[in-house]
């Protein structure tokens, strides 16, 4: 519907906005310690979740690269906090 109505850029727009509000608040919920040690895995897996949606939106702005690094980051923590599980570390 929104590119029979030509607003396909506003939604794309909109949507990102989402994804990176998402993103802020899965970030800040480690800063106010409301992830535990057991979820920190699962956390990690959200954000990359996140990052990863809002870099396939294509729209190349600062959000892109921001969310591009924490792509990067969250498959780290997660391998990490995988490998910390299974009793490697």
């Amino acid at each position: 519907m929104a590119e029979r109505l030509g607003l396909e850029q506003v939604v794309n727009a909109l949507h990102a906005i989402r994804l990176d509000c998402l993103l802020e608040g899965a970030l800040a919920a480690f800063d106010c310690d409301l992830i535990a040690s057991y979820e920190e895995r699962q956390a990690w897996w959200w954000i990359g979740a996140v990052a990863r949606h809002r870099v396939e939106l294509g729209m190349v702005d600062w959000g892109h690269t921001w969310c591009k690094m924490w792509c990067s980051i969250a498959e780290m923590m997660f391998t990490v906090s995988l490998s910390t599980a299974e009793g490697y570390c």
